[in-house]
């Protein structure tokens, strides 16, 4: 918990000018530094109340609001306090505020015919719009940074020469050790295929970064929401892309399959195989960086989100899942 609940109420009735009946935590994403609140009014008014401590991005917020206001029927709009401001600061947090949109992520329920039609086309929509040059001057720019694999390579001699009296800690330091040599080959595609990758000099677009299953909400008419706009980057449209096929949507279906029904709708995209394979193995790579410091450096999360976050880094691993989907196709000396 990072705020007590009468502080964000309070937030709300003063920052908002509401009267809030109900606030109530949820249970959603794997992200330590966010937590979400279903709120409802006197009035019967239902929001979505998002904390987010730590480095905040204005961006965040903006980008999905011009991304509302322009053609993209897919971003769920932010609902301004008193002062016209789009986020409110609360302590060590800034709290955004949305209408309640009832739906199911792609990990609750598996995507339609339907839903792929309407992730297609939203995709499309923000990959060819144009914001102005106030979103896209402050906007973050790939540079195919790779300092993320000597972080992980840090965790690799740490666990090598640790022991670790937390259960969770201690399953961690003997999964990294009996996986070392499959986690340094797999840094070493990454920094090898960002240099191949930006040698490519791809077209950049606005990306969201994080289009895994439980940032696609889906409605009851089957339309699909984008949710989660922490960290927009200017990137190749592969940023965005390798998630679809990359085992990271949860939809049962194979790579191909994915592939071939998401650019139906979509439209041709020539992607490139480099950029593909460079951002799957990134991914990977941010993914144990993540659950390494949040399971070796901290105890702050419950025992359940410990073992959950365990289970989740360990199961890159498995045979069908991201590190075989990333994989999957033959670079050449690359490899």
């Amino acid at each position: 918990m990072f705020i007590h609940p009468e502080k964000i109420i309070e937030s709300l009735e003063n920052d908002f000018l509401l009267s809030i009946k109900n606030l109530a935590p949820l249970s959603l994403g794997a992200d330590a530094d966010s937590a979400v609140y279903k709120a409802e009014t006197a009035a019967g008014e239902r929001l979505f109340v998002k904390l987010r401590r730590g480095d905040f991005d204005p961006l965040s917020v903006e980008l999905p609001m011009f991304l509302s206001q322009n053609r993209s029927g897919s971003i769920i709009p932010v609902i301004q306090n008193r002062h016209g401001k789009s986020w409110q600061p609360l302590a060590n947090c800034h709290l955004i505020l949305y209408p309640f949109i009832e739906g199911q992520d792609g990990y609750e329920r598996r995507l339609s015919t339907q839903n792929w039609d309407s992730f297609g086309q939203a995709l499309k929509q923000i990959h060819t719009i144009k914001p102005p040059k106030s979103i896209t001057r402050a906007m973050r720019q790939e540079n195919f940074d790779t300092t993320v694999c000597d972080h992980v390579k840090q965790y690799l001699e740490q666990t090598a020469k640790q022991s670790f009296s937390d259960p969770i800690a201690h399953k961690l330091s003997l999964f990294l050790n009996s996986k070392q040599a499959e986690i340094l080959e797999l840094l070493g595609r990454v920094e090898r295929l960002a240099i191949a990758t930006q040698a490519e000099e791809l077209p950049f677009v606005v990306c969201h970064s994080d289009l895994h299953a439980g940032n696609l909400l889906i409605l009851a008419d089957e339309s699909i929401r984008i949710v989660d706009w922490d960290d927009p980057v200017l990137a190749p449209k592969e940023r965005d892309l390798m998630y679809i096929g990359g085992a990271l949507l949860a939809t049962g279906l194979t790579s191909d399959e994915e592939q071939a029904i998401f650019y139906k709708s979509y439209g041709e995209a020539n992607l490139s195989r480099v950029a593909l394979a460079y951002y799957r193995c990134e991914r990977i790579a941010q993914d144990i960086f993540a659950y390494c410091r949040e399971l070796l450096d901290s105890t702050e999360s419950s025992t359940a989100e410990r073992e959950e976050s365990l289970s989740y880094l360990m199961s890159n691993f498995e045979p069908g899942r991201t590190i075989d989907s990333a994989y999957r196709f033959n670079f050449g000396e690359l490899d």
